[in-house]
């Protein structure tokens, strides 16, 4: 049994178990969170370029005429891009300021892969540290104690 791992009355936890347990108790995220993740996941320049694209567009959106209705029929879709204008209009700021923040996220995460990177391949212990961890999980499925799915 690995360092960490429960063991009930029936025995230890398997590895799916495990991978099921660690999602049950995932903690809820919100949109904008969601937005972030995704955008930081990207090249710190498209995220950039996001914000800006974002920016003109929903600015466009936002300052275009508004529209009358000349028939009762009609009320409906002048309402609905009344509301989306208006949403438009907070979103010209939000959104693009949520793009430069994941944007701003996927650099420090560059910045520091590469200076990882730098101090692995300085100190030479990368072909060690790689080797020692292939042994140990040659060893740790040898043993059936984990199987790939």
């Amino acid at each position: 049994m690995l360092p960490g791992m429960v063991s009930g009355s029936t025995g230890s936890l398997t590895c799916s178990d495990f991978k099921e347990e660690l999602v049950a108790r995932k903690k809820k995220t919100s949109p904008a969170e969601d937005f972030l993740t995704l955008i930081a996941m990207l090249p710190w320049w498209v995220g950039v370029a996001l914000a800006i694209a974002l920016y003109f567009g929903l600015h466009a959106f936002a300052t275009s005429p508004l529209e009358t209705a000349s028939r009762p029929d009609q009320m409906g879709g002048v309402l609905l891009k009344s509301i989306a204008r208006q949403f438009a209009q907070f979103g010209q700021f939000l959104i693009p300021f949520l793009c430069l923040v994941g944007a701003a996220a996927s650099a420090w995460r560059r910045h520091q892969r590469k200076k990882l990177a730098a101090n692995v391949s300085a100190s030479g212990a990368a072909d060690v540290n790689e080797l020692a961890t292939d042994r140990a999980i040659g060893q740790f499925m040898g043993r059936g104690q984990m199987a790939l799915t």
